[in-house]
């Protein structure tokens, strides 16, 4: 379940040797990965996500990235691509979590801003800047969002040894936002539970952007403000 660019696969790992303390900026190549326009990794299957397991955080392959400082890590089984950040076309009366809209090959995928919901300062785009491409599930269907995040890191392999319980204290998110703390060589890394991110009824009105929300024959949203502004 390696990202993989065409028909490549992308180690996103960092070299060996080239450990950094925990929220360095990734290395070029994952840099190079996470502006790449067509990062896909093999889609969830829809039975597995489905029935993972209330709490706890699954031995396996996650996909890290950054937000502010932090490293964060996602269940690669819950991720179905990784693209460059496209312009956004926001959406009126939605809440400010949401940036807004994105045409993904066709399908209006709302655009989730994970600093804004977890309270953290917003980081300017930069090239580095991507959305990973997720499903979660709602009222037993699968759903379609993309997260911004300010990079993409690698791909590890966490065993139950290397997963601890989530801290009490001292995280700069909700506890009850996190599956537990993955150990790397780099540091450590926070696994979300994207199941708790957002409540359900949230997830409903991200979700019900797709079906608000019309696409014009040439495949862009309408009458809304785009945007992609990006900094160096």
């Amino acid at each position: 379940m390696r990202p993989v660019i065409g028909d490549n696969p992308l180690d996103l790992t960092v070299p060996p040797g080239a450990e950094a303390e925990s929220g360095a900026e990734p290395s070029a190549e994952a840099g190079m990965a996470a502006r790449s326009a067509a990062l896909a990794v093999d889609g969830p299957d829809a039975e597995a996500v489905a029935h993972l397991p209330e709490r706890g955080a699954l031995p396996g392959q996650y996909l890290t990235f950054l937000l502010g400082i932090e490293e964060y890590g996602l269940y690669v089984g819950r991720v179905r691509e990784i693209i460059e950040y496209p312009p956004v076309t926001r959406v009126p009366s939605t809440p400010s979590w949401i940036r807004g809209v994105i045409n993904l090959r066709g399908s209006v995928v709302p655009v989730l801003d994970l600093a804004r919901r977890f309270g953290l300062p917003e980081s300017p785009l930069s090239k580095r800047t991507c959305l990973i491409v997720v499903e979660v599930v709602i009222d037993d269907d699968l759903a379609v969002m993309a997260l911004v995040v300010d990079a993409v890191c690698q791909v590890v392999e966490l065993d139950e040894a290397a997963i601890d319980e989530p801290p009490a204290f001292g995280t700069r998110v909700r506890v009850d936002y996190l599956l537990g703390v993955g150990q790397i060589p780099q540091g450590l890394v926070l696994i979300l539970d994207l199941d708790r991110v957002l409540t359900l009824d949230e997830m409903r009105v991200a979700a019900g952007l797709d079906s608000a929300t019309n696409l014009d024959p040439s495949g862009s949203v309408p009458h809304s403000e785009a945007s992609s502004g990006e900094e160096e």
